[in-house]
């Protein structure tokens, strides 16, 4: 995509002598380089995340599809004061403090993807494997140096692990570490009021399903939104789609996919520009033609 854009800039403003002769292709030159310039935007600035809801929860966070964080915390609750690494750009011996719980991390090996072996129940080991094409299948795996940790000098620890890691230290209490999906902080809080289904007649396919989210946008405004398929929620950026939805028991989870892309609009009128640059250099062409024969 670089290559062409720089290909259509350099045939734009130098090789490109008709000017505005030919104002369809003028139009079609800068449409084309607007369609790049949006996704070379939203390569670099857009976000891809999902958030879970069960009926009556609420959150303010949404979870990385595809970068991952190292984090710790002390609070179980639901609201809790994290301290995390991004491990996208971690290298064998970089260092990672927590201060405030004085420990001390020193990265030994850091896989995109990991196989693990087991034994007893813990990590014995971790064999790198390749990078699947769907981030959603790529489980990375660390290996760390510790300090400031009774009695454990290496700690091993994965993506694939469902439940956080229990460290004791001394002085400081329980900790519990994790490598998990980056967390990303969302400018408003959803809060899940209602999950809402529909089967198509004597299957379990679904035909439509919608959520109804009351968004808060401080303590004393807030909204209620449905959202539901092919009828996304949009505010601050962001973009809320009704994704999927899990059902155990009596609980329902309403899953979404969330992204932020501020290049949105881009490819929409490079989109315009372009057609309008093809229709009016059809129309040219035509007309030039008809010109000719009538000379003729």
């Amino acid at each position: 995509m670089g290559t062409l854009f720089l290909n259509l800039s350099v045939s734009l403003f130098c090789h490109y002598q008709a000017g505005l002769k030919m104002p369809g292709l003028l139009l079609i030159h800068i449409g084309l380089m607007m369609m790049l310039a949006g996704g070379f935007m939203t390569r670099m600035t857009g976000l891809e995340a999902t958030v879970s809801l069960d009926e009556g929860a609420g959150t303010n966070v949404a979870q990385s599809v595809d970068e991952w964080e190292l984090a710790l915390w002390k609070d179980p609750g639901a609201v809790r004061e994290v301290t995390a690494y991004d491990v996208k750009g971690l290298s064998v011996g970089d260092t990672l403090v927590f201060t405030h719980a004085a420990l001390r991390f020193s990265v030994e090996a850091v896989h995109g993807n990991a196989e693990l072996e087991l034994a007893d129940g813990e990590i014995a080991g971790m064999s790198s494997l390749g990078t699947e094409k769907d981030p959603q299948n790529n489980m990375p795996a660390m290996a760390l140096a510790v300090e400031g940790l009774p009695g454990v000098a290496q700690l091993r620890i994965s993506g694939r692990e469902l439940s956080p890691r229990l460290i004791r230290t001394d002085g400081e209490g329980e900790w519990f570490l994790r490598l998990q999906r980056k967390r990303i902080s969302l400018p408003l809080f959803l809060e899940l009021k209602d999950f809402r289904r529909e089967y198509y007649p004597g299957s379990q396919d679904p035909k439509d399903y919608r959520s109804l989210i009351t968004v808060h946008l401080s303590q004393t405004m807030s909204r209620d939104v449905t959202v539901r398929m092919n009828h996304p929620f949009r505010m601050y950026g962001w973009t809320f789609f009704q994704s999927s939805f899990t059902v155990e028991g009596d609980s329902e989870r309403s899953v979404f996919a969330a992204t932020r892309n501020y290049g949105r609009l881009i490819p929409y009128v490079a989109t315009g520009v372009t057609s309008l640059g093809l229709a009016m250099h059809f129309l040219q062409i035509q007309w030039m033609q008809r010109r000719r024969r009538t000379a003729a």
